[in-house]
């Protein structure tokens, strides 16, 4: 009981604050993520206003970042009537399964790229094995929870499948709002999707820039939750954490 207890302060001590979201631009919201020392990240989120609820790009990994995603449903009292998954990594996708449990008719949006990974011999089923291995050493609370976020959601990945699949370029409605929905194929994952709001000139792109310098890119670091940048009259909303070179 008592190393129980300590376990649970240890995990309080160490949750980290949740970044204040902000307006982009009249019906668009954006809720930072982050990307804290000893923890997976969360990706940005960005929320539109539509006529049917709100679209929400993306849902992050932690349980603080989807309570923020809801709470700020509840604030602007709209359901959240449609999820975009720009990629399926799953500091952009963990937070579907909860989104879902309290609004459950929600449609999840995305391409069909999550089957490969979560397929027998699939990157992620691969992962998951190891992980389960994993609840029995000796590690650090914090990575012991992440451990945990990883199990929590792969014990339902029917959350990070589409209910409805994107598997082309097109215009088309997202709970009564329209957007340009692009699929991108060979990108972050073997197909990405992001999509432009005409009436913002607001685009949301995931992973597919990643400002000033790429993950993928040897030797690079974190140094805090990407926001939006412009280009021109447009802007792009940028959901990772940025990155710069040593």
């Amino acid at each position: 009981m008592l190393a129980a207890l300590l376990l649970a302060t240890e995990l309080a001590a160490q949750t980290p604050v949740v970044p204040p979201g902000r307006d982009l631009a009249t019906g668009v919201y954006l809720q930072p993520g982050g990307f804290e020392q000893g923890r997976g990240p969360d990706g940005n989120t960005i929320i539109f206003d539509a006529p049917d609820g709100l679209v929400v790009v993306d849902t992050g990994r932690h349980v603080w970042h989807s309570d923020a995603i809801l709470a700020y449903a509840r604030e602007r009292d709209r359901p959240i009537a449609a999820i975009l998954n720009t990629h399926w990594h799953l500091d952009h996708s963990s937070g579907n399964g909860r989104l879902k449990a309290v609004y459950p008719n929600v449609h999840v949006y995305t391409t069909s790229a999550i089957d490969r990974v979560i397929a027998p011999g699939g990157f992620l089923t691969r992962n998951l094995e190891d992980a389960r291995g994993m609840l029995g050493q000796e590690m650090p609370a914090v990575q012991q929870e992440e451990v945990q976020i990883f199990l929590d959601t792969m014990t339902h990945p029917e959350v990070l499948r589409p209910d409805v699949v994107l598997d082309r370029s097109q215009r088309m409605r997202l709970a009564g709002r329209r957007f340009d929905v692009h699929v991108t194929n060979g990108a972050v994952t073997d197909a990405d999707v992001w999509l432009y709001d005409r009436r913002t000139r607001i685009a949301a792109i995931g992973d597919l820039v990643t400002f000033p310098a790429p993950f993928s890119k040897p030797h690079v670091r974190s140094v805090g939750a990407r926001r939006s940048t412009k280009c021109g009259r447009h802007r792009f909303a940028l959901q990772s954490p940025v990155t710069v070179s040593r």
